[in-house]
């Protein structure tokens, strides 16, 4: 067993990895105190989290599926009263996009370091399952257009691509879906982008930093 007090950084972060316990106690130090610790700094975090975005940018993206792939799911679905049931298509179409949005999400090379870092603030802040959490406001982050509208805000004119005048009554007419779990998923969102500033100021003092060529 480690001696914790003559310990080394590296020895008790290598015990605060692998305990099961990310507890906080305001009375003593703990695993998780380390973890924190050992958090990025902000600009850190925003240099990773563009690359994230970038990765997401250059991925491969399922294409929402548009009226006519919501027709041809309908007609595979049983009828609502003799007709087609569209309601229900769309919201088989809307999930399957989802998923597969999903799978895109699961594979980009910087979401773990990203993801981990993000969660350690949630930790921090004693937000519930920080590591769901964290992944969940990643991919509002990087994916926040309503699905309904499709970032539009209002709804389109059935049979016609215009839009009417009713606003979108899952997005309230904002074109983006809500943060995930309310006032955590907001703070989250809102440090992120903190951190994503900061690394872009701090980039582009280094930019500017360089001797232009003569």
């Amino acid at each position: 067993m480690t001696d914790c007090i003559h310990a080394t950084v590296e020895e008790r972060y290598l015990v605060a990895g692998n305990t099961s316990d990310l507890s906080v106690s305001p009375d003593r130090k703990t695993a998780a105190d380390l973890m924190i610790a050992a958090g990025w700094s902000p600009s850190r975090l925003g240099a990773a989290a563009l690359r994230l975005h970038s990765e997401w940018a250059a991925a491969a993206l399922p294409r929402r599926p548009g009226r006519e792939q919501i027709s041809r799911i309908a007609l595979e679905l049983p009828l609502l009263n003799g007709k087609p049931d569209l309601a229900h298509a769309n919201r088989v179409a809307l999930h399957w996009h989802q998923v597969e949005l999903r799978r895109v999400f699961d594979r980009l090379h910087s979401l773990p370091a990203v993801r981990d870092q993000l969660a350690v603030q949630a930790l921090q802040r004693g937000m519930s399952g920080p590591a769901a959490l964290a992944a969940a406001v990643l991919c509002h982050w990087l994916d926040p257009v309503c699905p309904s509208c499709h970032g539009l805000k209002f709804m389109q004119v059935k049979g016609a691509p215009a839009l009417s005048a009713k606003v979108c009554p899952a997005c309230r007419g904002l074109g983006r879906t809500d943060p995930p779990q309310g006032q955590d998923g907001r703070w989250l969102l809102n440090y992120l982008d903190r951190c994503v500033a900061v690394a872009r100021g701090s980039i582009s003092k280094r930019l500017h930093a360089v001797p232009k060529m003569v």
